[in-house]
């Protein structure tokens, strides 16, 4: 009985959840059009925050691997200066 009460627990929360998000997407057009009219910007959303995200960590990671390259063509040049 106990694993019936913690299943619907479950179900219903997620139902919740469900309405929440369906309430905030259809409601975001109104809200964009009420904040536009008092002069606000819009916040920013959570994608617009994942594309800063990744935007900053490919440009770490290309910065990372341009180091990686410069160490790497030094210690080619290191050893073929002492080979020679």
């Amino acid at each position: 009985m106990n694993r019936h009460f913690k299943d619907t627990r479950y179900y219903v929360r997620r139902a919740g959840e469900s309405v929440k998000d369906g309430l905030s997407e259809e409601v975001a057009p109104l809200r964009r059009r009420v904040a536009a009219a008092r002069g606000e910007e819009e916040p920013a959303g959570r994608l617009d925050q994942l594309k800063a995200r990744a935007t900053t960590g490919v440009t770490r990671a290309r910065a990372k691997v341009e180091r990686a390259v410069v160490r790497g063509r030094e210690r080619i040049e290191r050893r073929r200066g002492t080979a020679e």
